[in-house]
């Protein structure tokens, strides 16, 4: 299930890179465009908005697995290695469940746009719901990194406790 997971995210942050690159080369066509007085293309800015919301969310579970996220030193850092895995459970655990009801509502909203055929009005028209649907994939992501690190992170709390009593109970018996 990990590898899966990996490649996924892998995958999605890939597809992150050539909506960036796309963003990039579309953005820099306009303004040549522009400046060489030919009509530039309308659709630009509507997609380049679309796709900025779709590089977050691709490439979010991406950046969590590698630990490349936001993190608070100065706090974690005044801790003991117990301490910062015990944080990093908590941590872990609100991530996986704020993440994972973000997904629902993001799934149930995303749903209700696609059944009600709401579209996004713009330079093209486009189904708002396919705009949208990448946030609860992107969540499902996160939840399920998440979720990964949790069960790691509470395993190495567990194993820390079975080595810290055997120790303690080694020592005991050599008295």
């Amino acid at each position: 299930m990990g590898k899966l997971l990996d490649r996924i995210c892998f995958f999605a942050a890939w597809i992150a890179c050539l909506l960036l690159l796309f963003d990039a080369f579309s953005i820099g066509y306009s303004i040549i465009t522009r400046h060489l007085g030919l009509s530039t293309p309308v659709w630009v800015i509507q997609f380049v908005e679309y796709s900025l919301l779709w590089i977050t969310f691709l490439g979010t579970a991406w950046v969590l697995s590698n630990n490349k996220h936001v993190a608070l030193p100065l706090i974690t850092d005044r801790l003991g290695e117990k301490g910062r895995r015990n944080i990093a459970v908590v941590h872990n655990f609100v991530g996986m469940g704020l993440c994972g009801v973000l997904c629902w509502f993001g799934s149930m909203t995303t749903w209700d746009h696609f059944v009600r055929q709401i579209t996004d009005v713009g330079s093209v028209d486009v189904s708002k719901a396919l705009v949208i649907v990448v946030i609860p994939i992107g969540f499902l992501l996160l939840t399920l990194q998440f979720m990964r690190k949790f069960y790691v992170g509470t395993a190495a709390i567990i194993r820390a406790k079975t080595q810290h009593t055997l120790a303690s109970s080694q020592n005991e018996e050599d008295f």
